[in-house]
């Protein structure tokens, strides 16, 4: 029995529950004029295109009534949805026959411009119902589409985006320099990484651990900087902000499987980068606080770093072209909201009314000529709003000078993505996306 035969088996209680009971008449809603062979290709191209905005990132209930939606724009209305953040399965049944389409092939690390092509061809697939075939045929061209920028442009880009989250933060000279300096040596080893799938894994932890000795080692040999000023920045781009918001979303919806694995998945990964900073300080010492002197804030430096970052995420994932304008206006949305939601309401308050800046922007531009959809826009504003940078933080403290401060910033990071989460939900609702969270057909709701 080969191993799709064994998954099958594992799930066939899962199917059975699923399956119509005899006196469903599904042929009075679906369409007829649809062979087997179509209906085949169809779920097919379905759950080839599930399972690519699985790997996007999307979130599962969100990726669940895509797909149903897409069914029912080609006429069936009985197509039976399961995802995870690693498995999806497909399921239509009529009186005539039952189809079934796993996937555990989930792409992963898809740049910006594959995420726009992906999206352009869910409207697609909803608005204009293309050939199965056609559909597959796309998608793969799309999967397989080489990167724009080669591995220098990238470690350059990455340079960008630590520059321009080192100047939010009202740095140093110093600090701006080595931040720098630190985000070249993180782009060489995450480029290195890329080149072995099997040692990817073990990245964060060794960016952690590299970038963590030079800096501390730099700090205790007289150089005049703060120690998570200059660590933080350069290891934004391993940081888990976007997945562990989108479990937020997940488990409030009720998908808890999804939720609580991709929750796990970024604790993990925000443990692994913590475990190479513990090491290195255990290697180096932790230097004793610094009070370098700080550039003059005035409104251009923020400006530059948010100018600066757009530019470093642009090129370092590939979005699409003529989008850069747009991811300027939702990133600096995101960021504006969240300042001047915390300086009105609070600390947590200001994540949530920049979480929901961030989205309604993003949704409100997604339909203008050119602009790359809402999944493209707004998903690199949660490296600025950074849930996860709290916790890199905290964590790092706790194996530090300031323990209970540590554990402090810890739990500040979950209600942080509380917060967040709640101001993307909210966005969705008063921006009138479709992807918005009402009910799924053939889900009750309480009246």
């Amino acid at each position: 029995m080969n191993v799709w035969s064994r998954s099958l088996a594992r799930l066939s209680p899962f199917i059975s529950r699923l399956a119509p009971s005899s006196h469903e008449n599904a042929s009075t809603t679906d369409r007829q004029d649809l062979t087997e062979e179509e209906i085949r290709l169809l779920i097919q191209f379905m759950s080839e295109i599930g399972a690519a905005m699985n790997g996007a990132g999307d979130a599962t209930t969100f990726i669940r009534r895509s797909l149903q939606r897409i069914a029912r724009a080609y006429g069936l209305r009985h197509v039976e949805v399961f995802v995870v953040p690693t498995l999806l399965l497909l399921r239509y049944g009529n009186d005539r026959s039952t189809f079934v389409d796993l996937s555990s092939r989930i792409p992963t690390d898809l740049r910006l411009d594959q995420i726009a092509a992906l999206y352009d061809l869910v409207d697609d697939a909803e608005a204009t119902r293309p050939p199965p075939v056609e559909g597959i045929v796309r998608l793969r061209a799309i999967l397989r589409q080489p990167a724009r920028f080669r591995a220098p442009a990238r470690i350059l880009a990455l340079m960008l985006i630590t520059g321009g989250i080192v100047l939010l933060l009202r740095p140093s000279w110093e600090e701006i320099a080595l931040s720098l300096g630190l985000a070249f040596v993180v782009g060489a080893i995450k480029e290195g990484g890329s080149r072995w799938p099997a040692l990817w894994p073990l990245v964060p932890a060794v960016a952690g651990l590299v970038v963590g000795s030079i800096a501390l080692l730099a700090i205790e040999h007289g150089l005049d900087c703060r120690p998570l000023q200059v660590l933080i920045p350069p290891l934004t781009i391993f940081l888990p902000g976007a997945a562990l918001t989108v479990s937020m979303i997940e488990l409030a919806n009720g998908d808890i499987v999804a939720g609580g694995s991709r929750l796990a998945y970024g604790a993990t990964r925000l443990f692994l980068l913590v475990f190479g900073l513990i090491v290195a300080a255990s290697w180096t010492g932790i230097p004793s606080s610094t009070s370098p002197n700080l550039i003059e804030l005035t409104p251009l430096v923020p400006l530059v770093g948010l100018v600066a970052f757009s530019a470093g995420v642009f090129l370092h994932f590939s979005a699409p072209r003529g989008s850069f304008g747009w991811l300027l206006l939702v990133i600096a949305a995101a960021w504006i909201g969240q300042q001047i939601g915390s300086i009105v309401l609070g600390a947590y308050p200001g994540g949530f009314v920049g979480g929901a800046t961030m989205i309604v922007v993003a949704s409100l531009i997604q339909e203008r000529p050119g602009a790359p959809p809402l999944i493209v826009s707004f998903t690199p504003a949660f490296w600025l709003l950074v849930p996860g940078a709290i916790g890199l933080e905290g964590l790092t403290q706790i194996v530090g000078q300031s323990p209970e401060s540590g554990i402090d910033e810890v739990v500040a990071m979950f209600i942080t993505m509380i917060a967040i989460a709640l101001g993307v939900v909210f966005g969705l609702v008063i921006s009138g996306s479709r992807r918005s969270l009402e009910p799924s057909e053939g889900v009750p709701t309480d009246h």
